[in-house]
């Protein structure tokens, strides 16, 4: 075979690879489950922002409540908490992520627009009986995502767990070890995506 047939070979076997090779983004049900763990801890973090929130407004709309990862990045929630003394707390709460990352390892993004002004995931979260009692809420929207994971995903997921208080700082709440169902989807431009986690 003479060089420009080699050469031709070559790039038509490149271009054979390119094409049928994925990229970083959610493109099966271990992804999915993934990019949902990158975020697990946003769950007492929100938390416990949202209940400053609420001690430092006298309405239900709290004032922006910021927080950083634990590798990376920033975490603010805005939104709407409770008030009042009642031991259940319901909180509708407007994640922003700025290049949020608590493993670093997968790092998030939102708004995902390009110009910064497009929707921000909601978490809400329905708490009975605390410090002790249940958790239920929903986590939807778009997250950004860069290195081990890549792309936009679209999370929908229902959040079910106990919830205790916090073993490290009694006045907080943090849901019970082992006891938190994680349950919904994960889109991609690759398809949807099944998470069926327990954490």
């Amino acid at each position: 075979m003479n060089s420009y047939l080699l050469r031709f070979a070559l790039l038509l076997s490149f271009s054979w690879v390119a094409a049928c090779s994925k990229d970083d983004a959610v493109s099966s049900t271990k992804d999915a489950e993934r990019a949902y763990l990158g975020l697990d801890r946003l769950i007492e973090v929100a938390i416990d922002l949202g209940f400053k929130g609420m001690n430092s407004t006298n309405g239900a709309t709290i004032q922006p409540q910021s927080d950083v990862g634990t590798n990376k990045g920033k975490v603010t929630v805005t939104g709407k908490v409770d008030q009042g003394n009642s031991n259940n707390k319901n909180m509708n709460l407007n994640i922003d992520l700025d290049a949020f990352s608590d493993d670093g390892k997968v790092t998030y993004e939102t708004p995902v627009a390009l110009d910064a002004m497009g929707p921000l995931p909601v978490l809400d979260m329905s708490m009975k009986g605390l410090p002790n009692g249940t958790l239920t809420g929903a986590l939807k929207g778009d997250f950004g995502m860069s290195g081990d994971l890549g792309g936009t995903v679209t999370l929908n997921l229902l959040i079910a767990g106990t919830m205790q208080p916090c073993a490290m700082d009694m006045t907080k709440v943090c849901r019970k070890d082992g006891a938190t169902t994680i349950k919904g989807t994960a889109t991609s431009k690759y398809g949807t995506y099944d998470v069926d986690l327990t954490k």
